[in-house]
């Protein structure tokens, strides 16, 4: 099964995240809170493709506040050895240490990490599919 997991709490990018996966030949699920997002990679570990991941979103159902949950995606990822990216539009000049970590992450697990400032779905999804076929991207956060 080729299945993508989809982390991110706005409802209208949540569908544009959800079309694009279905339209590229692959299944999706959706969570749209950590707890969730958690509970779906624990369930789904052996049959995730991928995740893609936005930056900011609640830790649970119930929480109003949005923190920096996508990085807590990105290592759970890693435990389980699943491929992910970052797909946001909140990495620029305010945002940079999130970048020096993720940088600092990738050299820890000697694995990519590709992050899309410019939270488009459809080129997260081509960075994820070049991660999964174990391509490298020479062009990671040109626009941060």
């Amino acid at each position: 099964m080729r299945l993508i997991l989809v982390v991110e709490d706005k409802m209208d990018e949540q569908e544009k995240a959800k079309n694009v996966v279905l339209s590229a030949g692959f299944k999706v699920i959706i969570a749209n809170h950590l707890e969730k997002a958690d509970h779906f990679i624990k369930q789904f570990s052996g049959k995730l493709s991928g995740i893609m991941t936005d930056i900011h979103f609640p830790g649970r159902a119930d929480d109003i506040h949005s923190d920096p949950n996508g990085v807590s995606v990105i290592l759970s990822a890693l435990a389980h050895g699943i491929p992910c990216v970052m797909c946001t539009d909140d990495l620029h000049h305010r945002a940079r240490h999130i970048i020096i970590m993720i940088e600092r992450l990738e050299n820890l697990v000697d694995c990519e990490i590709l992050v899309n400032p410019r939270k488009n779905w459809k080129e997260s999804l081509q960075d994820l599919k070049k991660i999964m076929k174990g391509e490298k991207n020479e062009e990671k956060y040109s626009d941060c």
